[in-house]
Parts: C-alpha cells; structure tokens; sequence
C-alpha cells in the first residue's frame, strides 16, 4: 500500500537524521514552522498546479463540496503565509523550513519507504529581495546540503536536474548512487558533469554535413479533451553511436514548453487549457500547428511553418542523452557513462514563480512594491533512510565477496 509504521530502532534513526537536518538548516538561518496536511484547492488553482499534478496528487472534498488535497508539497501555502506576513525589505531574507509527512498517489509503490504514498520530508522555502540574494542563498543550501550528506556517510553524488512540476529554472538533486535506484544518471569520463538524463542533453556535432531536420508530429491532450497539435524540429544525426529517435524528445520539457505556450497565447481569453500528455502521430488535421518546438540545434528557417504568423516558434534543448553519448559540456571529448541513484534531496531556484501569483512582495527602501524571489529545497527523511539501508547491504555484499576471494585465495 505504501503506508508504513516505523517501530521503534527505525523511528531511533529517523529522529537522528532529523536532528542533523535541523542543525544543517539552522546554520544557514533557517526558521523551523509547522503547516497542515489538509490543503485548500483554491491556491492550487491559482498557480496551475491543481492541473498539472495529475493523478498523483490526493484530492477530496468536505461536507461543503469544498475541494481539498493531501500535500504532496507546499509552495503555495509557505508563499501565502509570507504574503500575509512580511510587508518591509527589512523582513528579508527569511528562510522557512519543516519536517513532516507528505502523501504522493503513487501508481506503483516499492522499496519499501523508499518509493511510497505517506513519506517524511523535510522542504524549506527561501525569500530573498532580490535574484542575486536568492542565487546566494541557493548557493548556501547547497553547500549544507553537501556537509550533511558527508556527515552521513553515503556514497552521493550532485546531479543537474529537470525542475519538473515544482518550477523555475535551476535544480540540482542528490543522489545515493545504488542499482537499485529508480533514477538514471550520467556522469562524464572527462568532466565533472552529472546530470539527470532528465537534464543531460547530448553532444551534437552540428558540423556534420549529415546534420539534417526530422520532423515529429505531437498530438497533445488536455484534461477537458480538447486536442492541439505541435511539431518538434531536431537533428537526424548526432554523432554517437545512437540515432535520433522517439526516445531522445524530453517529455518533460516539451509539455512545459507547450503549457508555457498555450498560456501565453490564452492569456487575453477566459479558457484554460493544459496539455497533460502527447504522443506521435503521422499526421494531422487540417487545422494545422499550433506550436512549432525547434532544438537550438536547428536552423530557425529550416523548419516547417517557421513563417506562419499564426504558428509560435519555441527553441530550447530538446533532446535527451543517452549512456555512450558524448559529453555536450566538454565539448564532446568525454562519453556519458550512466548509473542509477536514490534520489534523497532536490533543491530549486523558483525565482518569481510562486510570489508573483500569490501576491508575496515587499516595499523596498525607496517605498516601492516589488516581488519576493523564491528557492524550494527538499530531503527525504524516510528514503534517506532506506537509501542507507541499500548502502549498508552493498558495503555488506561487497564484503563477503571480498571473504570469499581471500577464501578461495588461500
């Protein structure tokens, strides 16, 4: 089912992990607070997220037909309360942390704690007056992030991460390297790159005289059925031992990209569509494209529809690597190798994301409005606590392997 109890050695371990976190958020000015589990849809609402969640996200209703959720997180209700409360650039920075549990309607729980539908995280939220005390103040967390992790003995690594469903536009996670983690990873043979294969984007040898545009046609769906249609332009030939293909186009991304969008092109109407999903067609109505996705690898005018006055043009990296490819951030010189990992910790630049909807500001010294900047930071208390569990097998695994080679040795 995913709900566990903790008896009492483990709930022993549980508490020490806690104490640690909460010297390593205090060192970094963080002040511990405690918010419901039981969350009101309407801010939710405001943000999109009630949307774009899914079906992982618990939902109910009370007595009063009032819509409510389990939190799986709670950007919005931190964001509110600072609203309400902080009115003066004298009140930044401030940093707001908790530990408690969350709940996730996981599809298909396993590992125990480590991948369950009630968890204990600890996430903390940072309010800065500016992005560059923001920036510093992620620059900060992270650095905890790395002393705490040491003190607790784990083979972890630091990876460059997809933002996801949380927002902004810079993450890195953590990550307890295991086979029996559910994330794949890519780590550089000739830098220090890592990143997420979420994240990674390949080598492209834009050189190649190969290098051509292939074309993927998107059927995107909403949560009201309504239908839309976009193209993703990307290179048909890269230089590994891969071709392009359907696996390397970033989901994740693409359905941002589109939501982004589609946002922006409804902002002067009153509908309120949200692409949840997509796949690969052949072809499409005769109402044509709505949103053409072009990999900064490709030439703007060598795409389809790039004309069109009515087609939106979006360029980004839209495209995955793969373990064997070249490494983009050393210019190809290095292969990507991958590895899996127990994601224990996620950190997040949110900027203006959350603050700007939920109306958090301040006045500043000159007596004007102006919006909070935002960081989100995340620890799995209770898949910490697995992940060392896997650590400790391994080391043990590692061990009698080593007994036995000396046993057949001598």
């Amino acid at each position: 089912l995913g709900i566990y109890n903790y008896l009492p050695f483990g709930l022993r371990v549980l508490d020490k992990i806690e104490e640690l976190i909460d010297v390593s958020m205090k060192s970094v000015h963080g002040q511990k607070l405690a918010m419901p589990l039981l969350l009101n849809a309407d801010n939710w609402k405001k943000t999109g997220r009630w949307d774009t969640t899914g079906e992982e996200l618990f939902r109910l209703k009370d007595r009063h037909d009032v819509m409510h959720c389990l939190s799986p997180t709670h950007e919005e209700v931190v964001t509110e309360i600072v609203a309400q409360n902080v009115f003066s650039h004298r009140d930044l920075p401030l940093s707001l942390y908790q530990i408690g549990k969350k709940y996730r309607d996981e599809r298909r729980p396993r590992f125990g704690p480590m991948r369950a539908r009630e968890f204990i995280m600890k996430d903390m939220y940072s309010f800065d007056k500016s992005a560059e005390g923001a920036f510093g103040t992620y620059e900060n967390v992270r650095n905890a992030y790395h002393k705490m992790f040491k003190a607790l003995e784990l083979n972890y690594v630091e990876v460059e991460a997809d933002s996801g469903n949380i927002g902004g536009n810079l993450s890195h996670e953590f990550h307890v390297l295991n086979n029996v983690g559910e994330d794949l990873l890519l780590t550089c043979n000739n830098c220090n790159y890592s990143a997420n294969v979420e994240k990674a984007r390949p080598f492209l040898n834009t050189s190649n005289n190969d290098m051509q545009a292939q074309t993927y046609i998107l059927k995107g769906t909403c949560l009201n059925s309504e239908t839309y249609y976009a193209c993703v332009h990307a290179p048909l030939v890269i230089q590994t031992k891969n071709e392009i293909g359907n696996t390397r186009l970033n989901e994740t991304k693409i359905i941002t990209k589109w939501n982004e969008a589609l946002k922006e092109e409804q902002s002067t109407s009153s509908s309120n569509v949200t692409i949840n999903s997509y796949k690969i067609v052949d072809d499409i109505d005769a109402g044509g494209v709505l949103i053409n996705f072009i990999d900064t690898s490709v030439n703007l005018n060598d795409v389809c529809n790039s004309s069109d006055a009515s087609t939106i043009n979006v360029q980004s990296d839209f495209l995955l690597a793969h373990d064997g490819d070249h490494c983009n951030a050393c210019g190809g010189k290095g292969v990507l190798n991958e590895k899996r990992g127990i994601e224990v910790g996620h950190i997040f630049y949110l900027g203006k994301k959350y603050s700007s909807i939920l109306n958090a500001t301040y006045m500043d010294s000159n007596n004007k409005t102006a919006t909070i900047e935002m960081g989100c930071y995340g620890i799995g208390v209770s898949r910490i606590l697995a992940a060392a569990i896997e650590n400790n097998l391994n080391d043990n695994n590692k061990n009698n392997t080593k007994e036995q080679e000396q046993s057949i040795a001598t």
